[in-house]
């Protein structure tokens, strides 16, 4: 293991993260202080503050846990019984991370150990892309909400920026990245977003836009610092990183993208 990933681990163990609500998605996110970037959604949320949609709030709140497992019953049940138009574009955002959360837990399911032709797997399969589809329409519901124009604040503009990463629709990313004002360049939001924004493109620059977050105890940013090992092949360092993360925090994407890493070694190794 590298010596600086083991100075990072050192700092992911000995940070002392508290448990809260997101108020976009309902999901349980770990932080080091009220103002945090949610560990499921991504969302900038100030858990000082009640929830701006408290009764969407409470009710995503007692379903994100299923979804989480790939059990969308609940929530399927709760949209269904509200007007899909009445959602503001902050929570149809945390909702279509939802989807893309259970699509991965399905996705995750699969196991190729069994005899004959697995068909379990190919209805796991099929319903991991059914669920990845209700994202993107989430995703884009919630684009089209926002609107086009670069209106509503640095938050508004920070969920336009995310829910086109989610989208993989770098190119709309960029952009939005190229119009921030100068004066809130250095703000945590968009150094935050410069950093995904980096290490999801491969950009030269991934590393030092890492490092130059790590220092807040945002347990995404150990995530991002994951993916960035990941793209330089260094599997061990990014697998510690990964269990600790998720071991401390339950974030969803650190299990996944531990599989993934998992896999690729195993397809490597025959």
């Amino acid at each position: 293991m590298h010596s600086s990933t083991k100075k990072y681990l050192d700092l992911l163990r000995s940070a002392g993260y508290h448990t809260s609500t997101c108020h976009f998605c309902g999901a349980q996110t770990a932080s080091v202080s009220d103002e945090v970037f949610c560990t499921c959604c991504e969302s900038r949320v100030n858990l000082g503050i009640a929830s701006p949609y408290p009764d969407i709030s409470a009710s995503l709140s007692k379903l994100s846990g299923d979804a989480l497992n790939g059990n969308t019953k609940g929530l399927d049940a709760f949209l269904e019984s509200r007007k899909q138009g009445e959602l503001p574009p902050q929570i149809m955002y945390g909702i279509g991370n939802l989807y893309m959360h259970a699509s991965s837990y399905r996705y995750s399911m699969r196991n190729y150990s069994g005899q004959g032709f697995m068909e379990d797997n190919s209805v796991g399969i099929y319903e991991s892309l059914a669920l990845t589809s209700k994202s993107r329409e989430f995703f884009f519901k919630a684009l089209d909400a926002f609107g086009k124009d670069a209106t509503g604040g640095s938050g508004a503009l920070y969920l336009r920026f995310m829910i086109n990463m989610r989208l993989k629709r770098f190119f709309y990313a960029g952009k939005i990245l190229e119009n921030v004002d100068p004066i809130d360049e250095n703000n945590a939001i968009w150094r935050y977003s410069k950093m995904i924004y980096a290490v999801i493109t491969r950009s030269k620059n991934a590393g030092a836009q890492v490092a130059s977050v790590l220092n807040t105890g945002e347990p995404n940013t150990f995530y991002y610092l994951s993916v960035h090992l990941m793209h330089k092949k260094r599997f061990e360092d990014a697998e510690a990183l990964l269990s600790e993360l998720f071991y401390k925090t339950g974030m969803p994407s650190a299990k996944y993208l531990l599989g993934s890493i998992k896999e690729l070694q195993d397809r490597t190794d025959t």
